[in-house]
């Protein structure tokens, strides 16, 4: 491979990107991070860490930042139609660590550690591949050569049609509406749990943050829906008396909302191209491995690229390293998004279930 084509382009600055970017920067690859927005403002809700996110960061170095930023979860509760705890889940006595963090302060811990500034609003217009790599048009040079163009864009790819042009998103179904909860009506909840309700086909979940916390609602909608057209009040209310206080006092403009989709591939490389996290595979985010799953992929993909000098052996590599751990993940969070909006017999079903499984039937969903 001819020198000039070492360098490897990364799109999109979001968790998988900067964690991927980070890691070249650890192992001495070059690297150049676009991303098509100006300097990017994450969407205002938090992200679950279990213990593989967590040891991800300690990889990347940042884990020592987050830790005083984000909140250590001890479990999980599980309200009843009569708005109280009928099941805990405890984390602690099965050793099981996990954190809540703002994703904006995921994000900004992730940015701080590199030390290659990221290029804004640069975007590809074109793209020509060879042998020996790849030759890039740029929306804001003319021309530049890679080694390869790592895809960490998204739901909706670029580099994902570039690869397969047939290979859409998914929809699945599921709306949901996320912010965070106003003070001090965030007081009401537990600070040390996630707290859920699980009602004829609603779900609301209740995320604890370092001074506040977050919510999460979702429900089943076609995609056809404009959900701005929705009045979440009426769509969730009487699930408790704290989620209705909550709902009276949302602020529907601060809201992140949208509609569930998912990625299944059959392949996330064909040289010299290669997806990480949701362009390869956007899960539900019911088992809380969306993020993890994208820093797990930019470790072992900058590995892959270390390990073998031949870029398509590590393209291969890398795939079948993540492939199975990652399709598991997304088969269990949708498994358990279906169990959480289940109506009718399933519903009663699955509230027994949820009565009776012992604990380390779901600690070893976020294992």
């Amino acid at each position: 491979m001819n020198t000039h084509t070492q360098k490897i382009l990364i799109v999109g600055a979001g968790i998988a990107g900067l964690a991927c970017a980070i890691m070249c920067e650890k192992h001495g690859l070059d690297y150049d991070l676009i991303e098509r927005r100006g300097v990017s403002h994450p969407q205002g809700y938090s992200v679950t860490l279990p213990p593989a996110g967590l040891d991800a960061l300690r990889t990347l170095g940042i884990y020592e930042s987050i830790a005083p930023l984000s909140s250590s979860v001890d479990g999980v509760l599980l309200a009843s139609e009569a708005h109280e705890a009928t099941r805990s889940i405890d984390f602690g006595r099965n050793r099981l660590q996990v954190r809540t963090v703002r994703r904006a302060d995921l994000h900004a811990a992730l940015l701080a550690e590199l030390t290659k500034p990221v290029r804004y609003n640069t975007a590809i217009g074109s793209c020509q591949a060879s042998e020996d790599g790849v030759t890039v048009e740029l929306t804001t040079d003319k021309q530049a050569s890679y080694r390869l163009v790592v895809g960490a864009d998204g739901l909706h790819s670029h580099i994902r049609t570039l690869m397969s042009p047939s290979a859409q998103a998914s929809p699945t179904g599921v709306a949901f509406w996320t912010c965070f909860i106003p003070e001090p009506l965030h007081t009401r909840f537990s600070t040390t749990h996630i707290t859920q309700y699980w009602q004829h086909g609603h779900f609301a979940g209740i995320f604890p943050l370092p001074g506040g916390a977050n919510i999460v609602l979702s429900t089943h909608l076609p995609a056809t829906i404009d959900l701005r057209d929705i009045d979440i009040s009426q769509l969730f209310g009487n699930m408790s008396p704290d989620i209705d206080a909550v709902l009276a006092n949302i602020d529907r403009n601060a809201m992140y909302q949208g509609h569930l989709h998912e990625v299944k591939l059959a392949h996330w490389q064909r040289y010299p191209y290669v997806l990480v996290g949701d362009a390869a595979h956007a899960m539900m985010p019911a088992t809380g491995m969306g993020s993890t799953a994208g820093i797990l992929d930019a470790i072992a993909l900058t590995d892959a690229l270390v390990r073998h000098h031949d870029t398509h052996t590590a393209l291969k590599s890398y795939e079948a390293s993540r492939v199975v751990s990652s399709k598991r993940a997304q088969t269990t969070s949708r498994l358990i998004t279906e169990a959480m909006l289940s109506t009718g017999i399933a519903e009663t079903i699955n509230q027994k279930a949820v009565q009776l499984l012992p604990d380390s039937f779901f600690v070893r969903i976020f294992r």
